[in-house]
């Protein structure tokens, strides 16, 4: 039997390839195709793939395994940090109740070197705003290890606010989150989906709110970047972090599939980039030419997870009813204060 594999099988965002395997009692052997061997691949594609420039046109246009020079995450690993997986729910989810507040469990195929099961702690959502540019929205779930696993994304372009709510609201139901994480840049943008999340939730003005990250200790603001971009670094190399392969919640945006840009956040990996000088010399700070927004928003996640730990956050028990408690209404009280559902928390 022969089995065979291309970039489709190891996921979005990894590096192209064209193999041929032999069953495992005969040696591999590698079948090279071109692009020119497909009929289905036009004159018009091949000119797309020959006006791209770099290793992204080695990797696409030629199949070739090369890396940017300069590339900041390249402990990235496609076979060690992207993962297939099944999100399983255990128990009966009780209709009547607006979020699913089962377990989450991951359930890891074709992995000897992580558990077969996952369980996860707690939840939060990260946002990096774009129109113009790509959004990114990640979902990011916690297991007992402190590992973050980004099981959902959102990555698009031309999407309005309302969107952007819609998804986050969505995520709410299904995975009831503890924190939702912005960047701070925009507070208008802020302000209008902290508006959608409670409108959605027909709570009162605690359910979500805003705030920037204080950055008046650092020199200058780039220090922030390269210092959250150290702990996605941190992260990789000591496999603290990991993508599910097919976490996009929908179809790929075609018009950056069409412009040959990424359609997720660990297709910038490859081709983000330290600043360079004219004559070659690598400068600390990130080259803000590349697609950056799905790693803004895995730098929020990291960051996050660095200072934090919102496991212990669960909701409150329901109180006995005609209790003291219960004239309090600490019934009422689904997380301590600040730590309300849905959370949207400016960062920088």
């Amino acid at each position: 039997p022969i089995t065979s594999g291309d970039n489709q099988r190891l996921g979005r965002g990894e590096i192209p390839s064209r193999r041929v395997f032999r069953s495992p009692d005969h040696q591999f052997t590698r079948i090279l195709s071109r692009h020119e061997d497909n009929p289905a691949c036009t004159p018009a594609d091949i000119a797309k793939l020959d006006a791209m420039t770099g290793p992204r046109k080695a990797r696409l246009r030629f199949g070739l395994w090369t890396s940017q020079e300069g590339q900041i995450l390249d402990e990235f690993d496609p076979i060690v940090h992207m993962v297939s997986a099944n999100i399983t729910r255990p128990g009966k989810r009780d209709e009547d109740a607006a979020i699913d507040e089962r377990p989450i469990v991951l359930e890891i195929l074709g992995r000897d070197d992580l558990p077969k099961t996952v369980e996860i702690r707690w939840t939060f959502a990260t946002l990096d705003f774009g129109y113009v540019r790509a959004g990114a929205l990640g979902l990011w779930g916690v297991d007992g290890e402190r590992r973050l696993w980004m099981l959902a994304e959102c990555y698009h372009t031309g999407k309005r606010d309302s969107w952007w709510g819609e998804q986050v609201c969505a995520l709410h139901r299904e995975f009831d989150l503890r924190r939702l994480v912005c960047d701070s840049e925009d507070r208008e943008r802020i302000e209008t989906l902290n508006d959608l999340l409670v409108a959605a939730s027909k709570a009162g003005p605690g359910y979500a709110f805003a705030e920037g990250i204080d950055k008046s200790a650092r020199s200058r603001p780039g220090d922030y970047v390269v210092a959250t971009l150290h702990l996605v670094k941190d992260a990789l190399a000591n496999r603290k972090l990991f993508f599910l392969r097919d976490a996009l919640r929908h179809s790929p945006d075609q018009e950056l599939v069409a412009a040959k840009k990424p359609v997720c956040a660990v297709q910038e990996f490859t081709g983000y980039t330290w600043r360079m000088t004219q004559d070659g010399r690598i400068l600390d700070e990130p080259d803000d030419s590349c697609e950056d927004h799905g790693v803004d928003q895995v730098r929020y996640a990291t960051q996050l997870i660095h200072d934090i730990d919102l496991a212990k956050v669960h909701r409150m028990p329901k109180v006995k009813p005609g209790s003291f408690a219960a004239i309090l209404k600490h019934g009422e009280i689904d997380r301590p204060p600040g730590l309300g559902d849905g959370l949207a928390r400016g960062i920088g």
